[in-house]
């Protein structure tokens, strides 16, 4: 009984929790590796790790991503909305989605 409810306390404090941010402007991005970051100017509405937003951009949806913000700071456009999971043990954020006016 010990270790099944140990078990089920691993499982739910290791979920990752979801978050949207809507209206947002990019002020930095920039890279490292396989993953690139970026910051928004009004802050985001979760704690997350350095404030920052991360994705990985060695796959399609990265690429996309990293071109759509590019666009979105050269333009000053409003992100409409973000969506992002945050690891509960590091609240580093992790971008899903991405919608740009």
């Amino acid at each position: 009984m010990r270790k099944l409810l140990f078990f089920i306390a691993l499982l739910v404090s290791t979920e990752s929790l979801a978050a949207i941010d809507r209206d947002k402007t990019v002020a930095i991005i920039g890279l490292e590796s396989t993953t690139a970051h970026f910051f928004v100017n009004e802050g985001l509405s979760e704690e997350c790790q350095y404030g920052a937003m991360y994705f990985r951009i060695n796959n399609d949806f990265g690429k996309l991503a990293y071109s759509t913000l590019l666009t979105a700071k050269t333009s000053k456009a409003k992100i409409r909305r973000i969506v992002y999971s945050i690891d509960p043990v590091s609240s580093r954020c992790t971008m899903t989605f991405v919608e740009v006016e």
